[in-house]
């Protein structure tokens, strides 16, 4: 083995001594080994350490993995539903979108709709008319010729009678005197307008234009008012009213506008109100309301403006027709309702012509009529007589010209439905007693008022004992349109009650 060079004196020594050699080998070998146990035992404890680290490691790897998995699926299910709900709520805003544009587009009130349910109207009305102008020129021309009437004939009559009924060319109106009595009227109306510019319209004359303008004939008769109609009482919106006539309430100068002609004088512009009547399909009650005059239909709520020359258009109209046409007709068309209404009114040769029956019929409502007149009872000639007439042939007996107007007014109610009054009287009397009854309903005491919180507006009502409707309003309970609005409301406490706060009749105490 090599020897070591420790210097001059270990040469020596080794030299000298050759056990010294040795036992410096001993000891660097144990020295050696404890230096690589040493070693060995740091490295075992590095690689424990290590491995114990690597293992920490790989543990917070695999949580974070673990988190960040979890979290991404987190997100993911977040974002899903994020997304979905985002899905939903767009599809519902585009189903609410398509539904509204739906409801529009089928809304009778949409301009468009309008203007094509106007147009539609216009177009059967106008179809409408020329073939009942071809109906009733057909029969003129036939009698005109004087050619017979077979029985057979008066029941294809009576079918034509029913098709042109409410339009241009009804027969019964044109048969029966209405049109020629309401141009005279009209006439009448306009020779005395001409010598006092100021006077008004009574009844009849009113009654007159609304003939000739055929309010009556209003395409709303017979339909249910519905929410969309503008005017009619809040409480006959509900669907459960439905209109059983419309006439002409009133007629008011709006202005005066040129005519296109320079030769021609100024015209005049007209608008109107009409009452109309309607009745609650459930409890038979009927009431009236005051509304502008507008087109066909419900959906149109702005008012008419009409032109007094158009009117007048009308009026020649009618009159040349009753002059013309209705004493040729007239004969041939009673026959057919005669028949129709008191007789054989299915032309199958079984029955009478019903003249007999008919003069029976008109006779028992004449005596009916003559003994109400002289007993003041207005309930019965109200359609016949005016109130201010029948007043004064109360407790009298008529002449016999007066029971031969009688006959007569009662003939044309008889087969053409025609009220020789107009309806207007009737109306107006129920507007009176409706006031009348609004005007006496009993209103809480103030006591029971104060003590649920509420007080009178008015003070000195507050020390009464008892207070009425009527004294609730300073100049009482004034105007139809506001009578036919607090009626629908006066059958029902609650309504009551909160109409009267709404309009400042009633207020909390202190303003709690």
């Amino acid at each position: 083995m090599a020897v070591r060079n420790y210097g001059g004196f270990g040469a020596g020594l080794a030299q000298g001594f050759g056990l010294v050699q040795g036992v410096q080998d001993r000891f660097d070998r144990n020295e050696l080994a404890k230096d690589t146990l040493e070693a060995k035992v740091a490295s075992d404890e590095a690689t424990a350490d290590f491995r114990t680290q690597q293992l920490g490691l790989q543990a917070e790897e695999n949580r974070l993995r673990i988190e960040s998995a979890a979290a991404t699926a987190q997100a993911t299910a977040d974002n899903r539903r994020l997304t979905l709900d985002e899905t939903i709520r767009r599809n519902k805003a585009e189903e609410t979108l398509n539904s509204e544009k739906q409801a529009f587009e089928q809304d009778p009130n949409n301009p468009a709709n309008r203007e094509k349910i106007l147009d539609n109207d216009q177009r059967i009305a106008y179809a409408k008319t020329v073939e009942d102008a071809g109906r009733l020129d057909s029969y003129y021309q036939k009698l005109l010729a004087n050619q017979d009437i077979s029985s057979e004939d008066l029941v294809a009559l009576n079918k034509d009678i029913e098709l042109n009924r409410g339009g241009k060319f009804d027969f019964g109106t044109i048969a029966s005197r209405e049109m020629d009595n309401a141009g005279k009227i009209i006439q009448a109306f306009r020779y005395n307008l001409s010598q006092d510019p100021t006077i008004e319209m009574d009844d009849n004359v009113v009654d007159a234009f609304g003939r000739s303008l055929k309010i009556g004939q209003s395409a709303n008769v017979g339909r249910k008012i519905g929410k969309n109609w503008d005017h009619a009482p809040g409480h006959m919106k509900d669907g459960q009213y439905e209109v059983l006539s419309v006439s002409l309430a009133g007629v008011k100068g709006a202005g005066v506008v040129p005519s296109s002609d320079p030769n021609s004088p100024a015209d005049v512009n007209l608008t109107a109100t009409v009452y109309v009547e309607a009745v609650n399909i459930l409890t038979g009650e009927r009431e009236v309301y005051v509304a502008p005059l507008t087109g066909n239909r419900a959906v149109d709520s702005d008012g008419l403006v009409l032109k007094l020359s158009e009117i007048d258009e009308v009026v020649t109209a009618n009159h040349y027709m009753a002059k013309t046409v209705a004493p040729v007709i007239r004969p041939a068309v009673r026959r057919a309702r005669i028949m129709q209404r008191f007789g054989d009114d299915d032309g199958d040769g079984r029955g009478t012509d019903g003249q007999a029956e008919f003069a029976k019929a008109v006779n028992d409502k004449v005596d009916l009529i003559r003994k109400a007149i002289k007993d003041g009872d207005d309930s019965t000639f109200i359609n016949f007589v005016t109130q201010e007439n029948a007043a004064a042939l109360a407790g009298k007996e008529m002449t016999e010209e007066q029971v031969r107007d009688i006959t007569t007014r009662v003939e044309e109610n008889l087969l053409f439905d025609v009220d020789a009054v107009a309806p207007q009287q009737s109306i107006r009397k129920y507007f009176e007693a409706t006031r009348e009854k609004l005007q006496e309903l009993p209103m809480m005491d103030p006591k029971n008022m104060r003590e649920a919180g509420y007080e009178y507006v008015d003070e000195k009502l507050n020390d009464r004992d008892n207070v009425t409707l009527g004294e609730l309003y300073e100049n009482g309970l004034r105007g139809d349109e506001f009578i036919a609005q607090l009626n629908g409301v006066a059958d029902n406490q609650n309504k009551l009650f909160n109409h009267l706060l709404s309009t400042n009749k009633i207020k909390k105490i202190n303003g709690k």
